[in-house]
């Protein structure tokens, strides 16, 4: 994915995260002063640390540039980019931007909303089944998105103001952040590196790839990859190679699969030298068989065993009749048996000797 930063002073952090997703994103920087329409022509997706020019020319290329699927993110850098976020704001409908709100004590965020699809296969429940570990805000700006817009509220404040805001205008979206990186904690929060990722991954819906397979759900994945060469999967486990049925479906290469022609587990995607990522194939969740043996069948199948008992249908619970066949009730009873023996035989030995 072709990802332009801009800014005229980059947030070390979004550096630093750029970095690790290197084999996926190819990411450049550019300083504010040279956005123009070009930028349009260059990128796929676009991060905007400032104010975004809001000239005719760039609001028209911007239009038809989310029309082909891309997205951008604008984030505020200071005080001075609300005049400019409220008059792009105005230009594309976005909703209504007030002034910035500054808190006495620094706030924390919301448990994000698991339910939403952009956080599908991102985070498990569990991962937020207790607190939240949330950045801490100390501004932000107050927005207040057009309801008449295809918007979601990705994340927002304890008192219900909205954080990040994800639009979705025409095949493209539209990330509103409402607070700078130097108003607040996120860049050092845990919750950033898959926040940012998951933005850039879904800033246009057709950079998404389904990098994980269900048998019993799937036969075939498609990848974005224009490269004429053949894909092959390497398995992480034992580093053996098949090559999957494919064919190629304009930007996107479509790999097909059979439910037994390749193993449960990880492979990496090689072309030719290259790794272009990975794919997990995971096996069914449901039961793979819903039947059972009557009893018959099974005294039948461990007839041969002989330390092996079947036993069919009991009043107690299974422990406890386990637990009198080893050691249990049988032989206490033979104990209490042969003890009263030897008393009936001491009493007759006393009587007649």
């Amino acid at each position: 994915i072709k990802v332009g930063i801009f800014g005229n002073k980059i947030p070390q952090g979004l550096k630093n995260l750029m970095k690790i997703f290197g084999n996926q994103f190819s990411v450049s920087y550019e300083s504010l002063q040279n956005f123009s329409t070009q930028a349009f022509d260059k990128y796929e997706v676009i991060f905007v640390i400032g104010s975004l020019p809001v000239s005719d020319a760039i609001i028209t290329h911007l239009k038809q540039w989310l029309k082909k699927g891309y997205g951008i993110t604008i984030i505020p850098e200071d005080e001075k980019d609300v005049l400019n976020l409220r008059e792009l704001s105005a230009k594309l409908q976005l909703g209504e931007v007030k002034d910035v709100k500054e808190y006495s004590e620094p706030i924390t965020l919301k448990k994000p909303p698991l339910e939403s699809p952009f956080y599908k296969n991102v985070f498990q429940k569990e991962t937020f089944s207790g607190e939240f570990n949330s950045p801490l805000i100390s501004k932000m700006i107050e927005f207040y998105p057009n309801t008449g817009k295809k918007y979601e509220v990705l994340v927002q404040t304890i008192d219900k103001k909205p954080f990040i805001v994800r639009f979705s205008e025409a095949k493209g979206q539209i990330f509103l952040f409402t607070s700078a990186f130097s108003w607040n904690t996120l860049e050092r929060n845990d919750f950033f590196v898959p926040l940012i990722h998951r933005i850039v991954m879904l800033s246009g819906s057709r950079f998404f790839d389904k990098l994980y397979i269900r048998f019993d759900e799937d036969e075939q994945v498609a990848i974005r990859n224009q490269s004429p060469e053949i894909i092959r999967l390497r398995s992480m486990q034992d580093s053996s190679e098949i090559i999957p049925e494919q064919y190629q479906q304009g930007n996107e290469k479509i790999l097909k699969f059979g439910k037994n022609t390749i193993a449960p587990g990880i492979y990496a995607m090689l072309q030719k030298d290259k790794n272009i990522g990975y794919l997990a194939f995971n096996t069914s969740a449901k039961e793979s068989e819903m039947q059972f043996f009557d009893i018959n069948k099974l005294q039948e199948l461990f007839s041969s065993y002989g330390n092996v008992s079947v036993v069919q249908g009991t009043s107690v619970e299974i422990s406890d009749y386990v637990s009198s066949q080893v050691s249990g009730t049988s032989l206490v009873y033979w104990f209490l048996l042969l003890a009263l023996l030897m008393l009936l035989l001491e009493m007759a030995v006393a009587k007649f000797v």
